[in-house]
């Protein structure tokens, strides 16, 4: 009696162990399905990098990109109501690239049960409230009556500006990056409020608290878009600890082609711009 009872025992414990085992597995092979009605700058965040940072947590992630270059939140509303062929969708899956030209905004939306959705304006608008409602509202309420009721819903801050950008816009901000910025600031806190948004993204601050840096104004390649290398790791930074609570400054992932320094700022700008969304910090190093 006395063996029978310590096989049970021991076959309970395996049992057991299995399960955690199992469960174990399961967590560390789940999928995260992350969406971006975006522009070139939800591209810039999200098309490089991020899936790495995922994945050296653990984390199998599906990223989609519902890409207009330039497109604004209003463009975006006219296609969703005119199911408008008007998207290049950019998917990554696996960590590999798929982009299907003429694609609608419904056929995205539609495609996967996604965790998270974000929205962001267009940057020469970025710091206009007038050019958010009704197309954010609108859009907010269609992608909610496809998307899951479980999906977060999140606004993404973008960055100003370099300080000697040519960019069309910029005389609109003075041709001034802070004024940009603190104008980007504003409009990003109401259209947060406007969404009720599950989560903010502060990547316009992650890229000032960078510009404070050794490295200074130079995280742009053109004076706007982001630097393919760090300028892109450190937006790609931003989201992970924003949608993951995880910090990144141990991340196991470092892009090649970035120097220790350039990975180290780009890490502690995006921490720190999620612990102060609206703050700008003054790096040491």
């Amino acid at each position: 009696m006395k063996r029978l009872a310590r096989f049970i025992t021991a076959v309970l414990a395996l049992a057991i162990l299995s399960v955690f085992t199992s469960t174990e597995v399961q967590a560390k092979e789940k999928t995260v399905r992350v969406l971006a009605i975006a522009n070139s700058f939800g591209d810039d965040a999200i098309e490089s990098h991020f899936y790495e940072i995922c994945k050296a947590e653990g984390i199998e992630a599906v990223i989609g990109i519902a890409y207009i270059g330039g497109c604004p939140l209003e463009r975006h509303y006219n296609n969703m109501l005119n199911d408008t062929p008007d998207y290049e969708y950019h998917k990554i899956v696996a960590g590999k690239e798929a982009k299907t030209p003429n694609t609608t905004l419904a056929q995205i939306v539609s495609d996967e049960p996604w965790d998270y959705v974000c929205f962001h304006q267009a940057s020469p608008l970025s710091g206009i409230y007038d050019s958010l409602e009704p197309y954010l509202s609108e859009l907010l309420a269609y992608v909610k009556s496809v998307v899951p009721k479980k999906t977060k819903m999140m606004w993404q801050m973008t960055w100003a500006y370099q300080e000697d950008s040519d960019h069309g816009a910029f005389p609109t901000y003075g041709r001034n990056q802070k004024v940009m910025y603190a104008a980007i600031q504003t409009v990003s806190a109401m259209a947060a409020e406007i969404m009720d948004a599950d989560i903010f993204i502060p990547t316009g601050t992650a890229v000032q608290n960078a510009r404070t840096s050794s490295i200074g104004d130079n995280w742009t390649r053109d004076g706007y878009h982001l630097h393919f290398g760090r300028g892109r790791y450190l937006a790609a930074c931003t989201w992970f600890e924003s949608i993951f609570g995880k910090s990144v400054l141990h991340n196991g992932y470092k892009p090649e082609g970035l120097s220790d320094d350039e990975i180290r700022i780009a890490r502690w700008a995006a921490h720190t711009a999620v612990d102060d969304p609206f703050m700008v910090n003054n790096c040491k190093f």
